[in-house]
Formats: structure tokens, sequence, C-alpha cells
């Protein structure tokens, strides 16, 4: 599908994405590829997450030591950073263009704009750079469960392939 950038930004919005929200403190590990906090985002909906104010964490432990460290920090007049895991099921193939425009460019021109983000990653992000290729290659993989279901509910055939590491972020 090629679209215009307009277009194609459009085309993002009106696609069903889910998104999910991990976190980092001190030594814990991206969640984003945790089979529980897979299990986690696959029951979240908007209303839920809003139930996760401030900090929107939906893990009860993580918010209440993601809360207390903002305020510890907010007292000593100092901050910290943060990591967002956004997860995107059932994108149709070939959403955005083949070159400049791809939903990976897209995707990071949206989140760069943030004000004070300083990085995004695609599948395992940053630390893919520190993998051998072939460990962090994505081997495509049989699906045959995907013959009869339908992407993100919008009418398109779900492929019958898929990665088996998804070390590339499943786009």
């Amino acid at each position: 599908m090629c679209n215009d950038g307009g277009a194609g930004r459009r085309r993002l919005l009106e696609v069903a994405i889910w998104v999910g929200y991990g976190v980092r403190l001190d030594d814990i590990d991206s969640l984003s590829s945790d089979p529980k906090f897979l299990e986690l985002v696959d029951t979240l909906t908007r209303d839920k997450v809003d139930e996760f104010l401030p900090v929107r964490c939906p893990d009860a432990t993580i918010m209440k030591r993601m809360e207390d460290m903002i305020a510890e920090l907010r007292d000593q007049h100092d901050s910290i950073g943060g990591t967002v895991t956004c997860i995107i099921r059932g994108c149709p193939s070939g959403l955005g263009e083949p070159c400049f425009d791809k939903l990976e460019a897209l995707l990071a021109h949206a989140i760069m704009s943030i004000p004070a983000t300083k990085g995004f990653g695609i599948g395992s992000g940053f630390h893919g750079a520190e993998m051998r290729g072939s460990v962090h290659n994505d081997p495509f993989v049989s699906n045959p469960a995907a013959a009869n279901a339908t992407s993100a509910g919008v009418g398109i055939p779900a492929s019958r392939l898929h990665t088996k590491t998804n070390h590339s972020g499943g786009i």
C-alpha cells in the first residue's frame, strides 16, 4: 500500500492497535517479550489503562515502585527517565510506503516528536545491536492457525507466516 504521508498517518490511526505499557526500574529487563506481560496486554482496554494513573503501569507492584521513585526524586528536585513499550497486533502487511514512509519510520517520527524522547527501538531495539545476526534474524515459520483469522478485526486476512522470535518487532 503506497500513501502520501498524511494518508499513511491517517491509516495508522484507523487500524485497531493494542497498546501495552512496560517499565524498566533498576535492573528489571524490558517486559515486552515476557509471556506473562504479553498475556496482560491482551486484557488491556483504554478504560483499564486509565485505572493505572498517574504512571499507567498495569503491574501494581511496579507501579508503586515507580510512584515512590518519582516522589523521592521530586523531593530532591531531580527527575528520571523511563521507557514505554508499545505492542501492535494484527497490523496489515504493506502499511506505509516501501522506502521513506515505512511504518517504522512513521512510528519513530511520532515518538521522537515527543519532547525529551531520546531513543526509539523496534523489536529487540538497541539490544539487537549487541546480538549476532545468526541469533537476531527472524526466521519465518508457518502459522496454520491464521488460515481463517483476520488482522485486528479490519477484515484483512491474517498472514499464514510469522516470525519465530519476533526480534524484528513483528513489523
